[in-house]
């Protein structure tokens, strides 16, 4: 699934002609149902879109999520998950254990702005400093 396994050459009547990836080999099947076909979906994690001009550093991303890792325990039990689904193709998703958080995000907020006081000033809201800005 999410392959790109070939790609559709001629459709004659019901025969169908596939050229094969990567070598590029032609296959000529009898119909449709025998060529196995399918629609094309799309990597989870691959999808083109144009980058905001306002788009949050990849280093301050990764210190959030350790920021999280640290204070936010992971779930014990496997099957407690979460699903992520694409944004384009939303059958698909992605699933990720859950996160077990014992404090509201103003607290976690707080903690935040006491280990990370360079990046809470940054993201603060001047209008309301104590409440936690999306971004965390």
């Amino acid at each position: 699934r999410g392959g790109d396994d070939g790609e559709l050459v001629a459709m004659d009547g019901n025969s169908i002609t596939i050229k094969l990836h990567p070598v590029g080999t032609k296959v000529t099947y009898p119909s449709a149902r025998a060529a196995r076909m399918r629609r094309y979906e799309p990597r989870l994690d691959l999808y083109e879109r144009d980058e905001r001009c306002d788009k949050t550093s990849d280093h301050i991303i990764d210190i959030i999520d350790a920021f999280w890792r640290r204070h936010v325990p992971m779930s014990p039990n496997k099957f407690d998950t979460v699903k992520k689904r694409h944004p384009q193709y939303p059958a698909q998703y992605e699933e990720k254990q859950a996160m077990l958080r014992s404090a509201t995000n103003d607290e976690i907020w707080a903690l935040f702005g006491e280990d990370h006081p360079e990046l809470a000033e940054k993201f603060r809201n001047p209008n309301n400093p104590n409440k936690c800005p999306q971004i965390l």
